[in-house]
Order: C-alpha cells, then sequence, then structure tokens
C-alpha cells in the first residue's frame, strides 16, 4: 500500500482527511483503479454502479457531465437510470435544480457500442425523475 497512490488517496478520503482524490491511469489499467476505489470507498449506501461526474465552470453556467467514462455498456433498465438521479442528487447540493439530457457517446449514426440505442429507453424508463425539469 505504501507505494500505491491510489489505494494512498482512498484511504485518505475513507478516513476523512481529503474531500476528493485525482486519479490517472498512466500505468495501470482504468479498471484497477477502479476495484481499488470500490474495495477501500465502496459504492453509496443504494447505489449499484460506479459513475463519475465532471463540472464545467462556464461563463454561462455550471454543466456537469457524467459518466463519461465509466460505463461503456450501461443498461437503460438500472444504470442509465441511476446515473441520473445520483448526478441529480449531487446537483441538488450546489443548490441548483437538475435538469438532464440524456445523451449518447454516438454522436454521427449508429455507435459501436451494443447499448447505442439505449438512451431513449432510459429516458422513458425513468418516468418523472429523469425528464428536464422546465427552465426557469
Amino acid at each position: 500500500m505504501r507505494r500505491n497512490r491510489t489505494l494512498i488517496g482512498a484511504m485518505l478520503v475513507r478516513q476523512g482527511k481529503a474531500d476528493a482524490m485525482l486519479c490517472g491511469a498512466s500505468s495501470v489499467r482504468y479498471a484497477e483503479i477502479l476495484r481499488h476505489i470500490q474495495e477501500v470507498i465502496g459504492l453509496r449506501a443504494g447505489a449499484e454502479t460506479f459513475a463519475a461526474m465532471n463540472l464545467l465552470l462556464l461563463p454561462q453556467q455550471p454543466v456537469f457531465l457524467c459518466d463519461t467514462h465509466i460505463n461503456d455498456d450501461p443498461t437503460a433498465e438500472q444504470q442509465f437510470v441511476e446515473i441520473t438521479l445520483l448526478a441529480a442528487a449531487e446537483v441538488r447540493r450546489f443548490g441548483l435544480v437538475p435538469r438532464a439530457a440524456l445523451l449518447s457517446h454516438s454522436s454521427f449514426g449508429r455507435g459501436l457500442s451494443k447499448t447505442w440505442g439505449a438512451t431513449p429507453q432510459a429516458g422513458s424508463l425513468g418516468g418523472q425523475s429523469v425528464r428536464p425539469a422546465p427552465r426557469p
């Protein structure tokens, strides 16, 4: 553990000595980094999958991008809906009203992923809780 920066960072977060950690996958596979984080920190109570959220502080408004690099093949029934609800809860912690736009990584036609069409399904499965809120 002494030389594994991911484990050290995860322990600092777990012990409350750090609020967050940054990981790089230069010499280790990303899946291995996530395995260390799951073993040390674990998932939020009630959560079944990992997701990452990034915040862009743009001049017009903050934009949150969720799960841009964790789940390659999320299921519409569970993971898209769960990730969207978890992200919305985090956005509320910033005092903002969440508005979700579910996008596919396939920007130009049919994607190579098995779940390229799962995004529209997820929007209808989540009901009101994942539909965008009206703009103020």
